[in-house]
C-alpha cells in the first residue's frame, strides 16, 4: 500500500482520489483543506498534481520536489508535458534529487468510478528517473485491469503528438465559432438541423469542445507548439482560397485526399465500415427511441435479451439498439422503432415496472 498525495481534488482530482482509495492511504490538498502540500509530499510515496489553471502547475511542481524524498514518484496530470515558459515544468531538479518524474495524461473526462470510465480510453504516460522502470510497471499495475488504451511516450514526445488529438479541434472550434458569427443565427441553426451525418458529427464535436471553452483557452495558450500551427492552418487556407479562385479542381481534389494518404489504409477501411454503422445508428436515433436506464441493481444479466423479447413478442419493428453500462454500474438502453404505435407503449409500460 502507498501513501499517495493528489494536488487538487476538483473533478479530475476526486475521481483518482476515489480510485486510489480503493488500494492505497491518500491525502487530498486543495485550497481549502488543513493539509498543505508541502505536508503531503513529504510523507507521500505518489504526488499527484491534478489541478487547473495549467499556469500554476510549475509551481506546484516545484514545491512538491522542494520536499519529496528520494526513491518517490511525483505526476502532473496535465494535458500538456511542457507548457511554454514562464509555466514550464522543470523535471531536472525532481531527477537530481532521485524523484521519478512523470507525466500522465487522460485523454477523456473521468467520471466517478474512475476505473468503469477507463474502459477503451487512451491514457498517455512519459516517465524519467531513476526508478522510471518500478514506477512504470506500478502505474501500469494500477490501471490495465481496468483495460484502458496506455501508450507510454518518450519525455517530450507527448506535444508533438497532441497538435494533432488536441489542438486540430480546438483551433477549428474557435475559427468556426468566429466565422459563424458573420452569418445569420437562423441560417446556421437551420444548416445543422438538416446536415448529413458528416456534418452532424463535426458540429457535435465543435460544440463539445466549446463547451469546455475555459480548459481549450488554456491549452491553447500553453501549448508550446499552438502558434506553429496556427500559422500551417493560415497557410493552408490561404492556399485554399487560391485553388478556389482558380478552380483548380484536380490540385483541390489532391488537397483535400491528402489526409486519407498519411494513415494507414487498412486501419482506414476499418474506421470507414465502423463510420457507416455510426452513421446509421444515428438515423436511427433520430427517430421514435424507447430509452431505460437501470441502476446498478436492476442491471443484470440478460436484461438486453428480456427487454428485446418484450418488444419482439408484441412483432414490433425495431431499428438500432444501444445497450451502454454507466459509470455507476447501471445501464442505458435505447430501443430504435419505426413508430411509436400502441405495441411500443405497452411493451414501456411493462419494462418499466422492473426499473
Amino acid at each position: 500500500m502507498k501513501t499517495i498525495a493528489i494536488i487538487g481534488v476538483g473533478v479530475v482530482g476526486s475521481a483518482f482520489a476515489e480510485f486510489f482509495e480503493c488500494k492505497h492511504k491518500v491525502l487530498r490538498v486543495d485550497l481549502d483543506t488543513e493539509l498543505t502540500l508541502e505536508d503531503a509530499a513529504r510523507v507521500a510515496d505518489v504526488v499527484f498534481i491534478v489541478t487547473l489553471p495549467i499556469e500554476g502547475v510549475a509551481t506546484l511542481f516545484a514545491r512538491a520536489v522542494s520536499v519529496m524524498r528520494p526513491g518517490t514518484l511525483l505526476i502532473h496530470g496535465t494535458s500538456i508535458e511542457n507548457p511554454t515558459a514562464p509555466h514550464h515544468i522543470d523535471t531536472t531538479l525532481a531527477i537530481e534529487k532521485g524523484i521519478t518524474a512523470c507525466h500522465c495524461h487522460l485523454h477523456f473526462k473521468p467520471e466517478i468510478p474512475l476505473a468503469r470510465t477507463l474502459f477503451g480510453q487512451n491514457v498517455s504516460i512519459s516517465i524519467v528517473g531513476k526508478n522510471e522502470k518500478i514506477w512504470g510497471d506500478w502505474l501500469e499495475h494500477e490501471f490495465m485491469p481496468f483495460q484502458p488504451l496506455l501508450h507510454h511516450l518518450k519525455p517530450g514526445e507527448h506535444d508533438n503528438i497532441t497538435v494533432v488529438s488536441q489542438l486540430v479541434h480546438t483551433i477549428v472550434t474557435a475559427v468556426i465559432g468566429a466565422a459563424w458569427q458573420k452569418i445569420p443565427s437562423q441560417i446556421v441553426t437551420k444548416g445543422i438541423g438538416i446536415g448529413g451525418p458528416p456534418c452532424r458529427f463535426l458540429i457535435r464535436s465543435i460544440f463539445r469542445t466549446a463547451s469546455a471553452g475555459k480548459v481549450m483557452s488554456s491549452i491553447l495558450f500553453n501549448h508550446p507548439l499552438a502558434l506553429a500551427f496556427i500559422e500551417h492552418v493560415e497557410e493552408a487556407l490561404q492556399e485554399l482560397k487560391n485553388l478556389i479562385r482558380k478552380k483548380d479542381e484536380a490540385s483541390l481534389e489532391t488537397m483535400l485526399g491528402a489526409a486519407r494518404k498519411i494513415f494507414d489504409q487498412k486501419k482506414l477501411a476499418a474506421w470507414d465500415e465502423s463510420t457507416s454503422r455510426l452513421i446509421r445508428l444515428e438515423a436511427d436515433m433520430q427517430k421514435t427511441v424507447a430509452a431505460f436506464r437501470f441502476p446498478a441493481e436492476k442491471n443484470i444479466s440478460g436484461l438486453l435479451e428480456k427487454i428485446l423479447h418484450e418488444f419482439g413478442k408484441r412483432g414490433i419493428d425495431m431499428t438500432s439498439t444501444i445497450a451502454q453500462v454507466t459509470p455507476d454500474g447501471g445501464c442505458i438502453i435505447m430501443i430504435g422503432v419505426k413508430e411509436n404505435s400502441p405495441a411500443v407503449q405497452e411493451a414501456e409500460t411493462e419494462i418499466r415496472k422492473w426499473m
